[in-house]
């Protein structure tokens, strides 16, 4: 399977799961598509600019006609999919002392008590790791980089 065809999958299992996703620029962590100081306020957004979060989905349809269209990256709403992401971040490699997020993730699970967790796990495009958790119900979070500990 070559790459495209590869993300593509990704991207529809996602969907598959319930996830609401959107393209990402390619190997960028950006939305593609314009930003909303740019938004020219006609198609998708004729009554306003939508956020990626706002044009997320899980329409197989619509993820394969975008998909056919160009090469993208999978981003996921994780509020409207009903996720937690913990992102597990690597040193960076001219960094010698960065943090680690994994190490960092291991010795927070072991002061608090608490096995590694067994959940959905993905490699992200620097070597790191985003694990998926079901958010609580009713739960409203914020991003929290770097409150866990260093490198999460």
């Amino acid at each position: 399977m070559t790459h495209p065809a590869r993300i593509r999958r990704a991207a529809l299992d996602a969907a598959g799961r319930g996830w609401h996703i959107f393209p990402l620029r390619l190997n960028d962590k950006r939305p593609a598509g314009h930003r909303e100081d740019r938004c020219p306020r006609t198609g998708r957004c004729h009554d306003g600019h939508l956020t990626p979060e706002q044009r997320a989905t899980t329409d197989q349809t619509l993820i394969r006609r975008c998909w056919d269209l160009g090469q993208y990256g999978v981003g996921i709403a994780t509020g409207p999919s009903g996720l937690v992401v913990i992102d597990l971040d690597v040193p960076k490699t001219n960094k010698k002392d960065a943090p680690d997020g994994a190490t960092t993730f291991e010795a927070l699970c072991e002061r608090t008590g608490q096995p590694l967790p067994d959940t959905f796990t993905v490699r992200t495009g620097s070597g790191g790791k985003h694990l998926y958790f079901q958010a609580p119900a009713g739960a409203r979070l914020r991003n929290s980089q770097r409150k866990l500990g260093p490198g999460i």
